[in-house]
């Protein structure tokens, strides 16, 4: 019997198969392994990067490098772009969407994740790798994000005459009840808009935002709790059940009044 690790490296590769095949914006064009461990990715997306002489201007092909280490998917993968890049949440040697990694997250998500970041749809000022980009960006917002386009590929609806009884099947997407949000505090606003894009089916853009939020601790329990609603809506049952426990053993009540009336330990 294979081990945990290798189950999860013979996910992630299907899972990239199947979502990137045939989309032009984001292309596996390299691996290495059977299952890989390695993966090459070239990013057709609009991007900045610097002239030797300071000049800003904008690139549209991005090559990003994977390597996923022996304690994946416990640690996050390692990620480099091999490619200049002028943004505040990349240097040559990191990418900050991995400080934001969770185990449960699939590695197809992590790689549109960082694509809507080389775009600007995402980044963060307040714990920058690069400091003169995120003081270029908030001064700067008018013009971002520098590609628009939608990073993540179409996602096929589950078919509703296909669903087969699982033991825990959690229907949490029904129980949101943040119709308004009083304070108008930046991170309220952003979670409201978040469930906005739960409300419209927008899932990507509703985790990007949340994937946005966890850099502020203060949010985690309601970020992990929203991540659960969002994969319910998509059928990833597993997914929703760990963003649950994660949110309970945070301390978010709703998240343990589900779980405890699915009958599920955390």
């Amino acid at each position: 019997m294979s081990s945990p690790r290798i189950r999860r490296l013979k996910s992630d590769f299907q899972r990239l198969k199947n979502r990137f095949n045939d989309w032009p914006l984001i292309q596996v064009t390299e691996t290495e392994g059977n299952p890989p461990e390695k993966y090459t990715i070239e990013y057709n997306i609009h991007g900045l990067y610097t002239e030797s002489d300071g000049a800003i201007l904008e690139r549209d092909k991005h090559i990003l490098k994977i390597n996923l280490g022996l304690e994946y998917p416990r640690r996050p993968p390692q990620c480099r772009l091999l490619t200049p890049i002028f943004h505040p949440n990349f240097n040559e040697t990191e990418v900050c969407a991995q400080d934001n990694y969770a185990a449960s997250e699939g590695l197809d998500d992590l790689i549109i994740r960082i694509g809507q970041m080389i775009a600007y749809q995402y980044y963060n000022t307040k714990s920058p790798l690069n400091g003169l980009a995120a003081k270029w960006a908030a001064e700067n917002n008018e013009k971002l994000p520098v590609d628009a386009r939608e990073i993540s590929p179409p996602r096929e609806k589950p078919n509703a005459s296909a669903t087969t009884e699982q033991p825990h099947v959690v229907r949490i997407d029904q129980e949101i009840i943040h119709n308004n949000i009083v304070n108008d505090d930046e991170i309220h606003i952003k979670i409201q808009n978040g469930i906005n894009f739960i409300k419209s089916d927008k899932y990507d853009d509703a985790m990007t935002i949340f994937n946005n939020i966890l850099a502020d601790t203060e949010y985690i329990k309601d970020v992990y709790y929203y991540k659960a609603v969002i994969n319910s809506k998509i059928g990833k049952t597993d997914s929703a059940i760990e963003y649950l426990i994660i949110a309970a053993k945070l301390g978010h009540n709703k998240a343990r009044n589900i779980l405890i009336k699915k009958d599920i330990d955390y």
